[in-house]
C-alpha cells in the first residue's frame, strides 16, 4: 500500500530531534508498505512563499516543504497552502491509497486532500491539543481555537490511531469522539539494546532525556534529589535535552546545592542517547502528563528499568517488573522511588524488560500493527462504497 506521511514535526539538520518518533514511525511502516512523507515548516529566510525538496531517507522519501511566515496570524494558511499544492505536484507519481497525518494541524490538510481526492485519512494525535503551563490571555484565544480545529479534524477523520489509551481518554474530554484503535510508539531495538558490563559501578547514574520545559517535572526531579542530597551521596544524575528553562533549572539546582551532581549535557543525538541509556543505571521521567513516552520504552530495550509518574501513557506499560510509578508534582513520592532503586535497580530482569519492548515496540510489531489497521479501513471504506452504489 502506498501510505503518505504528512506531519509539522520531522527531524532536520537544524533540530535534529523534532518528530523523532513520527520518523521512527515511518520505519516501522516502510517494512510493509511504500511511504512517503511530506513534512511543512516555517522558514523565515525564504523569499518565496514556498518551495521543497525531496531527500531520500531510511529506505523512504521526505519531501520538505518550507513556507514564509508573513505575519503570524497568516502562517497555519500559508502552511496549508504550501503542503497542498506540494501534493498536486507529487501526486502525479505517488497518489497515496491512505493518508496518515500526525497531530490535528497536520489533519486539517488531509481532511482537503479527502475531501478533493477521496484518499481515507487517519490521524495519530502524539501530544496535548492546548498548553496548560502559558497564562494570559493570547495564550487563552490560542486554546481556544487549537480545541475547535483539533475536534473539527479529529471527529472527521475516517480513524484515529493514537498511542494509548490515556490520550485516548484526553481527547474525549475536550468533545472528541471518533472511531480509533491503540497503537503505541516504536523504537529501534538495533540502536537501543543490551550493553553487558561486569563493572559494579559505585556512583549510580540517573538519566533524564527530555525537553527542558515545566511539563517534564524537572522542578520536582531536582526537588526530589534536594531531599535526599543529605542522606546519601552515592548518586549522580545526567539531564539530557533542551529548552527555554535550562538557565531556570540550573539555577534551581545551584540553590538545593545539588549542582555538583547535576550535569546538564544539553542537545544529543539517538546514538549519544542510546549509548548513555546503556551506561546508566536507570532513567527518571516525571512528567507532568505525558502521552506515551518514548524515552521510557528506550531505556527499558537497554534493560534499564524506569521511574516515571501516573500521568497518562507511561501507566500502560511500566509495571513492577519494569520499573515505579509515583504521583506527578510530588518531589517526597518520587525522592523515596529514586532512593528505593538506587539500592534495588540490580535486582529488575534486563533480558525480561528488554524482550518485553522487542516483542511488542520494535519496527516489525509496529509496523506490521499499522498495516493491519490500513488495510481494514480500506476494506472498511471500499466495502461503504459499494454498499452506497447498491
Amino acid at each position: 500500500m502506498k501510505v503518505l506521511f504528512i506531519t509539522t514535526w520531522y527531524p532536520r539538520k537544524d533540530n535534529p530531534v523534532s518528530g523523532v518518533f513520527v520518523r521512527e514511525l515511518a520505519k516501522a511502516v516502510s517494512r510493509n508498505d511504500e511511504v512517503r512523507v511530506l513534512h511543512g515548516y516555517l522558514e523565515k529566510r525564504l523569499d518565496k512563499i514556498y518551495d521543497y525538496s525531496h531527500e531520500k531517507e531510511n529506505g523512504f522519501e521526505v519531501i520538505r516543504v518550507m513556507y514564509r511566515g508573513l505575519f503570524s496570524v497568516f502562517s497555519y494558511p500559508v502552511y496549508m497552502f504550501s503542503m497542498i499544492q506540494t501534493f498536486r505536484k507529487i501526486k502525479r507519481d505517488f497518489m497515496p491509497d491512505i493518508i496518515h497525518a500526525h497531530v490535528y494541524k497536520s489533519g486539517l490538510i488531509g481532511i482537503i486532500l479527502r475531501k478533493f481526492y477521496g484518499i481515507p485519512l487517519v490521524v495519530t494525535e502524539h501530544a496535548e491539543i492546548t498548553d496548560p503551563y502559558r497564562k494570559g490571555f493570547s495564550q487563552k484565544i490560542k486554546n481556544i481555537l487549537a480545541i475547535a480545529v483539533a475536534r473539527f479534524v479529529l471527529n472527521n477523520a475516517d480513524l484515529l490511531i493514537l498511542p494509548s489509551e490515556s490520550i485516548r481518554n484526553y481527547l474525549e474530554s475536550f468533545g472528541i469522539k471518533n472511531r480509533c484503535v491503540i497503537v503505541q510508539n516504536v523504537v529501534n531495538t538495533d540502536a537501543f539494546h543490551i550493553v553487558s558490563t561486569s563493572k559494579k559501578n559505585e556512583i549510580k547514574r540517573l538519566l533524564f532525556v527530555g525537553e527542558l520545559a515545566p511539563r517534564k517535572g524537572i522542578t520536582y526531579l531536582l526537588k526530589a534529589l534536594g531531599l535526599l542530597k543529605n542522606k546519601r551521596k552515592d548518586f549522580i544524575l545526567d539531564i539530557i535535552g533542551y529548552g527555554s528553562h535550562e538557565e531556570e533549572y540550573k539555577k534551581l539546582a545551584w540553590n538545593l546545592g545539588i549542582s555538583s551532581i547535576v550535569r546538564f549535557g544539553g542537545r544529543k543525538n539517538k546514538k549519544e542517547v542510546a549509548e548513555l541509556m546503556q551506561k546508566c543505571d536507570f532513567l527518571v521521567l516525571p512528567s507532568l502528563y505525558e502521552p506515551f513516552g518514548v524515552v521510557l520504552i528506550e531505556a527499558m530495550a537497554c534493560g534499564k528499568p524506569v521511574i516515571s509518574t501516573l500521568s497518562g501513557g507511561p501507566k500502560e506499560f511500566v509495571n513492577e517488573k519494569r520499573g515505579i510509578l509515583v504521583p506527578p508534582r510530588d518531589s517526597e513520592a518520587l525522592a523515596e522511588a529514586i532512593e528505593y532503586m538506587l539500592d534495588h535497580h540490580q535486582e529488575y530482569d534486563q533480558e525480561e524488560i528488554a524482550r518485553y519492548v522487542r516483542e511488542r515496540f520494535s519496527y516489525d510489531a509496529v509496523g506490521m500493527q499499522l498495516h493491519n489497521v490500513y488495510v481494514n479501513l480500506m476494506e472498511d471504506n471500499n466495502g461503504t462504497k459499494n454498499s452506497q452504489k447498491r
